[in-house]
């Protein structure tokens, strides 16, 4: 199923920032335009996110967002077909907002999806050759464009609301499948993962 609107949510801890490296995305071919979505860290501490279309892909890139290393950031992606899109990120003690950017295309043309699973923590979905280099505390996903008031109640307590598709926390079952607590049964299995310290965050229910 294709969506045409979306919102990531990740909290993340980079140990090293490499460009290219993913957070979170979908499928197995390189970054195009046309039949890949994802987000990456890059080596200037910014983010590249990018959703396939039909004629133009939506193309966004942040620019002195300036993520640290050995930190837990707060970083979230939003995506609909009229506005493109849109980079947030927090950290434990400032309320995520929107990043400013180098690059801002909106694309045209029906969003493209491609087969294959959502993942996130490693750039390819079968050869797992390219892992995010650090640990990714929990990841949502919404199937509709969550507002910045929305955004913020889930930073300092990540919960299930409506349209809430994917709800995790790795890890939280060491590194065997990972329970999706959103109801709608979209577990996970780790690869190649260790488990290590989580974010201090509030109460999650």
């Amino acid at each position: 199923m294709t969506r045409t609107s979306f919102t990531w949510i990740t909290w993340h801890y980079p140990t090293t920032q490499t460009a290219g490296r993913r957070i979170a995305g979908k499928a197995n071919s390189p970054i195009t335009t046309e039949a890949v979505y994802r987000w990456a860290t890059a080596d200037t501490n910014d983010i590249t996110a990018q959703v396939g279309r039909a004629t133009v892909g939506a193309v966004t890139i942040t620019t002195g967002l300036n993520i640290p290393l050995n930190a837990w950031a707060f970083t979230v992606m939003t995506y609909d077909e009229t506005n493109g899109i849109n980079i947030y990120n927090g950290t434990l003690t400032v309320a995520a907002a929107i990043a400013s950017y180098t690059t801002q295309t909106i694309g045209s043309g029906a969003t493209v999806d491609v087969n294959g699973p959502m993942g996130y923590g490693n750039e390819g979905d079968t050869t797992f050759a390219l892992a995010y280099e650090g640990r990714i505390a929990f990841f949502g996903m919404w199937n509709r464009v969550l507002t910045l008031g929305e955004i913020i109640q889930q930073q300092w307590k990540p919960h299930v609301t409506s349209g809430c598709v994917v709800f995790q926390y790795p890890g939280s079952n060491g590194t065997g499948t990972q329970p999706d607590w959103s109801g709608n049964n979209n577990s996970g299995v780790v690869t190649g993962a260790t488990v290590g310290v989580g974010v201090s965050l509030g109460a999650t229910f």
